[in-house]
C-alpha cells in the first residue's frame, strides 16, 4: 500500500495538499489561503467523500460544515455567520431525513427505503438484493411499419398513431394546432397491469412537436374503459413524426436510477445499461431522471423516448415521464439526455 500526499500550488499564493493511497483519494484534502490558514477541507475513504467538509474564512473562523458518507450528504448541513448557526437540513444518505421517513413514491417506500438501514455491502447478498430491488416493466419497441390502409384499420398497441377516441371527444389541440398521436396502448396486450391501467381498454398519448409547456396542454394522456370510445379511421398527424408502425411489447426488468439506489449498492454494481435507461416502457422504475429523485414523485406509470421518431423535436433527445397524481390528474416530468 503506497501512501502519498500531493501538493498543488496556485497563482494566488494558495496551495492544496491531497492525501492518496495507491493513487486513490484517501484521507484529507486541504486547500490553504496564502496566509497559511486552511480555506476548506474534506475527507475521503477509498475514493469516496466521507466525513466532514468544512469551509473557513481567512481568520480560520468556520463558515460552513457538511457531513458526507459515500459521496452523499449524511448528517447535518450547517452554516455560520457572525456567530449565528443556521441548519439547512439533516440528511441520511443524500435525502433529507423527513423525506426519507415519509417518501411520496410508494415503490420507494416499500422497496427501496428498508435497504437504507444497511450501511455495508458485506452485509448483503447482492444477487438477492438485485432481485428484490428490480421491478418488471414492459418495453415498447417499434415494430413493423404499417401501410396507410393497415393504419386505418389497425387496433391494439401502436406507435405513431391513435385509432380510438372517446365518444363525442374532440381531437386534442395545443395553440390551435392538432397534437400528434404518439402512442396507443391496448391494456389487454400488456402482460403486467399496474392498478392505474386496471379496467381500461386503451391508453393514448398525444404531444406537440416540441414540448414547451405542461401535461394536459402540449402532452395529453387519455384512457378509456369498455364502451367509452369509438374507432376512428383518420388521425390528423404531423408528417414529420415519421412512418406509423405497430408496437411490440416485451417484458424487461428495470433497476432504480443510481440516484435512488442505496449507497452501498450504487458503489458496487452498474444497475442497467445506457440503452435500457432510455427506452420507452411501462412500469418498473423510471430510467435516467438525472436531477430529480423519485422519492418526491408519485407512482411511476410509463416513460416515452422522443427518439422513437426521427423528427420529434424535443431538444437533444428527451425522455417524458408520466406519474400518477391525485384523482384523475397526472404528474409530468421530462429530462434531456
Amino acid at each position: 500500500m503506497s501512501k502519498k500526499t500531493e501538493r498543488i500550488d496556485y497563482p494566488d499564493g494558495g496551495w492544496g495538499l491531497f492525501e492518496k493511497v495507491d493513487g486513490i483519494n484517501h484521507g484529507w484534502w486541504r486547500f490553504y489561503y496564502p496566509n497559511g490558514k486552511v480555506k476548506w477541507e474534506r475527507h475521503y475513504e477509498r475514493g469516496l467523500q466521507s466525513g466532514p467538509e468544512r469551509h473557513y474564512d481567512t481568520n480560520s473562523t468556520l463558515q460552513e460544515e457538511k457531513i458526507f458518507r459515500r459521496d452523499v450528504l449524511h448528517g447535518p448541513w450547517r452554516t455560520f455567520e457572525r456567530g449565528k448557526e443556521t441548519l439547512h437540513g439533516n440528511f441520511k444518505y443524500g435525502y433529507p431525513v423527513q423525506r426519507l421517513e415519509n417518501p411520496l413514491n410508494p415503490e420507494f417506500k416499500s422497496i427501496l427505503r428498508p435497504w437504507y438501514n444497511i450501511e455495508d455491502a458485506s452485509d448483503v447478498n447482492m444477487d438477492e438484493a438485485r432481485a428484490k430491488l428490480a421491478l418488471p416493466s414492459i418495453a415498447i419497441e417499434r415494430g413493423r411499419t404499417l401501410t396507410d390502409a393497415e393504419s386505418r384499420r389497425a387496433n391494439g398497441s401502436l406507435i405513431g398513431t391513435v385509432t380510438v377516441l372517446g365518444r363525442s371527444e374532440p381531437w386534442p389541440v395545443f395553440q390551435d394546432k392538432p397534437l400528434s398521436p404518439i402512442m396507443q396502448l391496448a391494456c389487454a396486450e400488456m402482460p403486467i397491469i399496474q392498478p392505474w391501467f386496471d379496467g381500461f381498454d386503451y391508453v393514448t398519448v398525444f404531444a406537440a412537436n416540441d414540448i414547451v409547456a405542461d401535461i394536459g396542454q402540449d402532452i395529453v394522456v387519455r384512457r378509456y374503459k369498455p364502451g367509452e370510445y369509438v374507432p376512428i379511421s383518420a388521425a390528423p398527424r404531423h408528417e414529420e413524426l415519421g412512418p406509423v408502425s405497430a408496437a411490440q411489447l416485451n417484458v424487461v426488468t428495470s433497476m432504480p436510477d443510481s440516484n435512488d439506489l442505496p449507497p452501498w449498492y450504487r458503489q458496487m454494481d452498474r444497475p442497467f445499461d445506457y440503452e435500457q435507461k432510455l427506452s420507452t416502457r411501462v412500469g418498473g422504475w423510471p430510467g435516467w431522471i438525472q436531477f430529480a429523485s423519485i422519492i418526491s414523485l408519485p407512482r411511476f406509470l410509463f416513460q416515452v423516448d422522443s427518439n422513437l421518431f426521427d423528427y420529434w423535436e424535443c431538444g437533444d433527445g428527451t425522455i417524458h415521464y408520466i406519474f400518477e397524481g391525485d384523482s384523475e390528474s397526472l404528474v409530468y416530468f421530462n429530462e434531456m439526455c
